[in-house]
C-alpha cells in the first residue's frame, strides 16, 4: 500500500486490535507478497481500492489463491462497487 493517511489508519487499527501487521512496499508483487504471506500465515491483505497504475484488487484475489491462510481483502480507497460480487472483501471508508 502506498504511503497515505489510509496506511496510517490501517496500521494503527491493526495495532489497536492486537494484530501483527507485515508491512511491504507498494512495488512488491507476487514473489515478495507470496513469500511473506505464506511465511507469516497472513489472514488479511490491505490494499488501495483504486490506483490507475495497478489493479490491487485483482492482485489481492490472485494472492488469495496462492496463500492458503489468506481469507480477507480490505480495500482502503475507491467505491464499494469495486468489490461487488467478490467474496470475503471489505471496504473501509476514510
Amino acid at each position: 500500500m502506498p504511503n497515505s493517511k489510509e496506511l496510517v489508519i490501517a496500521l494503527i487499527a491493526c495495532l489497536k486490535a492486537g494484530l501483527i501487521p507485515v508491512c511491504t512496499l507498494a512495488a512488491h508483487r507476487q514473489i515478495e507478497i507470496g513469500y511473506l504471506g505464506r511465511h507469516a500465515s497472513a489472514r488479511a491483505h490491505i490494499v488501495p481500492g483504486l490506483d490507475p497504475r495497478f489493479d490491487f484488487i485483482s492482485f489481492a484475489e490472485d494472492m488469495r489463491q496462492q496463500i492458503p491462510s489468506l481469507q480477507i481483502t480490505i480495500a482502503t480507497k475507491g467505491s464499494a462497487a469495486s468489490l461487488n460480487g467478490r467474496d470475503q472483501h471489505t471496504k473501509i471508508s476514510t
